[in-house]
């Protein structure tokens, strides 16, 4: 078993500020990785989390916190995290936080802009466009979610993520399967999501060139929300970072490209927690 056998560093899985439910990466990723003892925990104002009511509950720098109070509670020195989508934001604002408390980073995903704001994503929307089993989610797409009038409860929120589930995936084969892993989850929290800045605090960029912590990112070419050339800005930031670049993947590529996941994932945290 890897990364806590002295009781020193323990992995944990950051699921992003908002969504359903961390337990996604609970039943899809984590079995992927059976040689390490992975902790996870609910993220606040999202479903089994603890709930708050302050307009800033899930700003970087509250996210950090309650991930340094688990550290605390599992009673280790480091933290090797592997985070994913805006759960990379809460891992890189921790890492510039508490340095010393992290033994090393896997980030699926990362990105410190606005989802699909880039040049490459703009890209895919127009690829996906002239795909006519993307069409619908497209259309959807533009309907910006953070408008009220369209997102004004958790099952409107809910139904435009299903809605746009076929821009995150490159085979919609792979997308049916995780889906049907995940078809008892609960709804996601609106709330948390409104919370959410939508560009993540610039407080975190400046902070990760002074960053020395052993960092692995992994990003699907397809990723339409946290695109290859805002991970590529995340990466050379980092000193000593590495990129995977999986092709033929989307926003959630250990579903797409499972082998590769894991071979990179648990490959790196052997050498690295």
């Amino acid at each position: 078993m890897l990364a806590d056998r002295d009781g020193a560093v323990r992995v944990v899985m950051q699921a992003p500020g908002w969504g359903p439910s961390g337990e996604y990466l609970e039943r899809t990723l984590t079995p992927l990785l059976p040689r390490l003892r992975v902790h996870h925990y609910a993220v606040r104002n999202t479903p089994g989390g603890k709930e708050t009511i302050d307009l800033d509950s899930q700003a970087a720098e509250n996210l950090a916190a309650d991930l340094e109070s688990e550290r605390v509670k599992l009673g280790v020195e480091r933290l090797a995290i592997i985070g994913h989508s805006h759960g990379t934001v809460t891992a890189l604002a921790y890492a510039v936080r508490r340095p010393e408390r992290v033994a090393s980073l896997v980030l699926l995903g990362p990105s410190l802009v606005a989802p699909s704001s880039t040049a490459m994503a703009a890209e895919l929307l127009d690829r996906f466009a002239d795909d006519p089993e993307r069409q619908r989610a497209v259309e959807w797409w533009k309907r910006h979610p953070r408008d009220p009038t369209l997102i004004g409860d958790d099952r409107a929120l809910a139904r435009w993520m299903r809605a746009t589930a076929e821009l995150t995936f490159f085979d919609l084969a792979a997308m049916w399967r995780f889906q049907q892993t995940l078809r008892d989850l609960p709804v996601p929290h609106v709330a948390a999501f409104q919370r959410t800045p939508e560009v993540p605090e610039p407080w975190i960029r400046r902070g990760l060139p002074s960053l020395a912590v052993s960092t692995l990112a992994i990003v699907g070419r397809f990723d339409f929300v946290t695109p290859l050339d805002a991970a590529e800005d995340v990466v050379a930031q980092i000193r000593g970072s590495r990129l995977l670049v999986l092709d033929r993947a989307g926003h959630n590529p250990w579903a797409e490209r499972p082998r590769a996941v894991a071979a990179a994932v648990n490959d790196f945290l052997a050498h690295h927690a």
